[in-house]
């Protein structure tokens, strides 16, 4: 279980930034429970299922990081591309606009 500790008076504002994560939260409560269980039971199955379920496991969670990851970078682009010229400097985007424009007309 992670916990998070801060110096700092709970407010209603903290509690409502920190609920945005609580998701994650949920998610690395499992993770360590699941790695708990393995502890457990590893005394009671073989050495290769242990090491298969480890395997396999990494391989999925790093299948889904991947795709999370490509979502975060995909969001960055669109919005990178969606601001105004003058704040990211970026010409392509604003020529890309402009090239879309002509062709709608």
């Amino acid at each position: 279980m992670l916990i998070i500790v801060k110096d700092t008076p709970l407010t209603e504002n903290i509690k409502a930034e920190t609920y945005k994560y609580s998701g994650w939260f949920k998610i690395m409560n499992r993770i360590s429970n699941l790695i708990q269980e393995l502890e457990q039971i590893d005394e009671h199955i073989t050495q290769y299922d242990t090491e298969m379920i480890r395997i396999d496991t990494v391989k999925e969670m790093n299948i889904i990081l991947d795709r999370i990851e490509k979502t975060i970078k995909y969001a960055k682009e669109i919005t990178w591309e969606e601001k105004p010229f003058w704040q990211t400097g970026n010409l392509e985007g604003l020529l890309r606009k402009e090239h879309t424009k002509r062709k709608k007309k």
